[in-house]
C-alpha cells in the first residue's frame, strides 16, 4: 500500500528532466499520474513505462482550453485531482538590452501566466477531492537573481507572489500550496552551472531525484505547511565555504595552536586606531575631572601590528569608542 494509493496527480512538464522525476516519485507512492506536456512521444513513452493509471494528456500551460479539457478528462477516467504539481517552466538566456519583446513574454507565459489558469482551474476539481496540495516548481531565482536571466527571474518573482497568496485563499479548501526551489542546475545548464559551482558549499550537483523526493515530502508528510518555500541549493545561499590556511587548520585541531590574524593595513592618512576594547569592570570607577567615559589604554595587543591611540599618548587613557 502507497501513502498515495486513490490520489490523482496532476504533474506539467511531466515528460522530461525533474517533471519526470516527480511523476516517477508519485506513482511509486500508488498514485494516479497525469503526465501533462507538449512532448507527446516522451510522455506517451513515460505513461507507458510507469503503467498502472498512469496517463498522459497533451497540454499548453498557456492554453484555457487545455487545461479545461485536461482536468475534464481526468476527473472522467480517474477521478477528481488531489495533487498538483506545475513543474513545466522555460528560460532564455541573454543581457536584458539583447532579449526581444516576444521572448520575455513567452518566458513570463509560460512560468508565470500558466501556473495560475492551472491553479485556477484545478482549485474545484481540489475541492471536490476534499482538499490537496499544489506545488510550485521554481528556482533560486525566485529567491535571488543571477545577470542574464532576468524575464526567469521576473517569472519566478511573480509565481512566489502567486503561491503565496494563493495559500490564505484556498486554505480554508484545505488545499495546502508551496514551492520548491532547486538551486543546483543540471550540467547541460553549464552557463550557470560553473558560476553556481563557485558559490556553492556542497560541490556536487543535485539530481532530479531529489528535487522530487521533496515533492513527495511536501505532497505526504508536510501536513502543517502551506505557503512555504523549500530550498534544495546545496548551500548556495548559505555562502561559499571558507578556505582556511594551514595554520587555521591547525588551530581547529588542537586549541594550542590560535588562529592566525591577518592585520588590516594602516593607512598613514588616517587617525590611528586602538584595536584594544575596553575591558568591562563592575562598581564605580574614579577618574579625574575631564576624562569621563574613558578607560584606561595600554597600547594595542602584540603582535596585531596597530599602534597606540593617540588619546593614550601622554595620559594612558583611550577613549571609549576607539577613535
Amino acid at each position: 500500500m502507497g501513502r498515495l494509493d486513490e490520489q490523482v496527480a496532476l504533474v506539467t512538464g511531466g515528460a522530461g528532466g525533474i517533471g519526470t522525476a516527480v511523476a516517477r516519485a508519485l506513482a511509486a507512492e500508488g498514485a494516479a499520474v497525469v503526465i501533462a506536456d507538449i512532448r507527446d512521444a516522451e510522455g506517451t513513452d513515460l505513461a507507458a513505462r510507469l503503467g498502472g493509471r498512469a496517463r498522459f494528456t497533451h497540454l499548453d500551460v498557456t492554453s484555457e482550453d487545455d487545461w479545461r479539457r485536461a482536468l475534464a478528462e481526468t476527473e472522467r477516467d480517474l477521478g477528481p485531482v488531489s495533487v498538483l504539481a506545475n513543474i513545466a517552466g522555460i528560460i532564455d538566456w541573454g543581457p536584458m538590452e539583447e532579449q526581444s519583446p516576444e521572448s520575455f513574454r513567452r518566458v513570463v507565459d509560460v512560468n508565470l501566466t500558466g501556473a495560475w489558469p492551472g491553479m485556477r482551474a484545478t482549485a474545484p476539481s481540489l475541492r471536490r477531492a476534499g482538499g490537496g496540495v499544489i506545488v510550485n516548481m521554481f528556482s533560486l531565482s525566485g529567491l535571488t537573481a543571477y545577470a542574464g536571466v532576468g524575464a526567469y527571474a521576473a517569472s519566478k518573482w511573480g509565481l512566489r507572489g502567486l503561491t503565496k497568496t494563493a495559500a490564505p485563499a484556498l486554505a480554508p479548501d484545505r488545499v495546502r500550496v508551496c514551492s520548491v526551489h532547486p538551486g543546483r542546475p543540471h550540467p547541460h545548464d553549464g552557463r550557470l552551472r560553473r558560476r553556481v559551482h563557485r558559490r556553492s558549499a556542497d560541490p556536487r550537483f543535485g539530481e532530479p531525484e531529489e528535487v522530487a523526493r521533496m515533492v513527495l515530502f511536501i505532497v505526504t508528510d508536510a501536513t502543517f505547511s502551506t505557503g512555504c518555500a523549500f530550498v534544495l541549493d546545496g548551500g548556495v545561499l548559505a555562502g561559499p565555504p571558507t578556505v582556511l590556511n594551514p595554520a587555521d587548520r591547525r588551530a581547529f585541531a588542537d586549541p594550542r595552536h590560535p588562529p592566525t590574524i591577518a592585520s588590516p593595513p594602516i593607512d598613514a592618512g588616517r587617525r590611528p586606531t586602538c584595536l584594544r576594547r575596553p575591558t568591562p569592570r563592575r562598581g564605580r570607577i574614579s577618574r579625574p575631572a575631564g576624562t569621563a567615559g574613558t578607560t584606561p589604554c595600554r597600547g594595542p595587543p602584540s603582535g596585531t601590528g596597530a599602534v597606540r591611540c593617540r588619546s593614550a599618548g601622554t595620559s594612558g587613557r583611550g577613549r571609549r569608542d576607539g577613535r
